[in-house]
């Protein structure tokens, strides 16, 4: 167990003086999937079909999010965000090394001190951007990292690991529940599962073969999507390494120009892309397991499941790979919302075809079906307001019927108690950044306002002032509008006031002890 938290409900055990109130909300399972984007998802509109069959089984019967922006392109900020409710630039998260600000409040304290049952496992070490060392294990009992076995599975991010862990956990909780024992162990959970498989590897992860693919997974998942014929250039050397740490030796030759992006390969492009949907369809094949045993052990209907990310993946749609740019590819990730007892509120027909669909996508032993799998995927309700990460921490505490963070500065959506649809609508400023000095001096920021946004960064090309596009019409930010248009100038002031302003919390850096610099690099943001 780890020390108590610095602030709100303890990780461990309640002292002795302090009594918890019985809790009598649903169950909550909170999915963070890493690095996924939205337009990969297939009830997002993804065409290839086959990928997501059990994330859009779970569509069907829920509330569908079209426009969910996470405030940064990487781990750290966006999660904070996510579980806090409050921007992760309000919480001074603007240094690779920030950690949870000791004032902030989490979701996971929320649910602890309304008597709920909290555990985590997450594809994090301690001292990584998701670690306890960075403040995310406040509130829970139990904050496990990966790897969840020693000797490690063949790589860190092994979404099979994680499921296996989750569905131990849960099988626990039942047996606990439906044992003699009575109190805290009877209590409904909160329950958080965050998994990497989607990300690129670790530099330091042994190649599986000649190619040393950046995103990889073991058979049968291996050449799932990717002609083997087009897997041609070697994705390791001494000077860019390997695993991610190549991709991000790329990156700093586009930002140097050392390389064109428009003249990098596409044919090199495509097999990254095919590699990633080979990582998302290994990660939708693991949730389905946790789908399925919260089936078996008769929870579904009284388990509120919330899925989403913290952010996207650029395949040099502008100037980058990976994620460091803020362009909507990389800021607009997937939200799902599925009410406990909720099912009778949705199309029975429509949960019934999404479920059939994502049963004849694998075989028995679990390997991925051709592309030739139904498609066109039954989706439930739909809100298309933009709405932000930080919507997501009070939203939680809404549906289970508790208190949310108190200091949580987020909106509650809908479906839960409280939601004001209407509002959701009216325009807003949404804030997206990059900041991760001192590692890498590239830095990007947007603000986005009723269906515009404006780009401004330090890459090659840039412009002082920014650049501004019309979403409705050019969601891909392809093309900015003229340098003279009027509204450019007023969200380009409008962005100044909002990075001058004070975080609301005195920021917090966690030391960087040697265990941590080696996450770090591990991870592949430091050499």
């Amino acid at each position: 167990m780890a020390a108590l938290g610095a602030c709100g409900s303890p990780q461990g055990e309640a002292p002795p003086s302090q009594e918890r109130p019985t809790a009598t909300g649903p169950n909550v399972l909170l999915i963070s999937i890493d690095t996924l984007r939205a337009d990969r998802v297939g009830c997002y509109g993804y065409p290839r079909e086959g990928i997501t069959p059990h994330i859009d089984a779970l569509a069907a019967e829920s509330v569908r999010f079209e426009e969910l922006r996470a405030p940064t392109p990487w781990t750290l900020p966006s999660h904070a965000a996510m579980l806090t409710g409050v921007h992760s630039y309000d919480l001074g998260m603007r240094h690779k090394s920030s950690a949870l600000p000791y004032g902030a409040a989490t979701v996971a304290e929320a649910f602890f001190d309304a008597g709920y049952r909290t555990a985590a496992f997450v594809d994090s070490g301690k001292g990584g951007y998701l670690g306890a060392e960075r403040g995310f294990d406040r509130g829970f009992e139990s904050y496990e990292h990966a790897p969840f076995v020693k000797p490690a599975p063949w790589t860190k991010y092994d979404m099979a690991e994680t499921a296996d862990q989750t569905i131990q956990w849960l099988e626990e909780a039942v047996a606990a529940k439906d044992g003699p024992e009575e109190g805290p162990k009877a209590d409904p959970f909160f329950l958080f599962v965050h998994s990497k498989a989607v990300h690129a590897l670790p530099p330091n992860t042994p190649c599986l073969d000649e190619h040393c693919f950046p995103y990889d997974k073991p058979d049968p998942w291996r050449f799932a999507y990717l002609d083997p014929a087009d897997a041609t250039r070697v994705w390791e050397d001494e000077e860019r390494g390997q695993g991610q740490q190549y991709l991000w030796s790329l990156n700093a030759d586009f930002l140097d120009g050392d390389l064109d992006p428009r003249a990098f390969p596409e044919q090199d492009i495509q097999v990254l892309s095919d590699l990633y949907d080979e990582g998302l369809r290994f990660t939708d094949h693991h949730i389905g397991r946790i789908f399925d045993t919260l089936r078996q052990l008769d929870l579904w209907d009284d388990t509120v499941i919330v899925l989403t990310s913290d952010h996207g993946e650029a395949f040099l749609e502008h100037q980058l790979l990976m994620h460091q740019e803020v362009y909507r590819n990389l800021l607009h990730v997937p939200l799902l919302i599925k009410v406990a007892g909720g099912a009778d509120d949705f199309s029975s027909d429509s949960a019934s075809a999404a479920t059939d669909s994502a049963s004849s996508t694998t075989d028995d032993s679990g390997e991925p079906a051709s592309d030739s799998a139904p498609a066109s995927p039954a989706c439930g309700e739909t809100v298309d307001a933009l709405v932000e990460l930080t919507d997501i921490a009070p939203t939680l505490a809404a549906l289970a019927g508790i208190p949310g963070p108190k200091t949580s500065e987020g909106r509650i959506l809908p479906p839960a108690p409280g939601a004001d649809l209407e509002s959701l609508y009216e325009p807003h400023d949404s804030l997206g950044y990059y900041l991760f000095p001192p590692t890498f001096t590239y830095r990007a920021f947007r603000l986005e306002r009723d269906g515009y946004v404006l780009i401004r960064h330090n890459g090659p090309g840039a412009s002082e002032l920014g650049d501004l596009y019309d979403l409705r019409n050019d969601p891909g930010e392809l093309s900015p509008l003229p340098p003279d248009t009027p509204l450019r100038a007023e969200l380009a002031q409008a962005l100044r006031r909002r990075l001058a302003e004070e975080p609301h919390f005195e920021p917090r850096l966690i030391k960087e002890d040697e265990e941590a610099l080696k996450e770090l690099k591990t991870l592949g943001y430091l050499d």
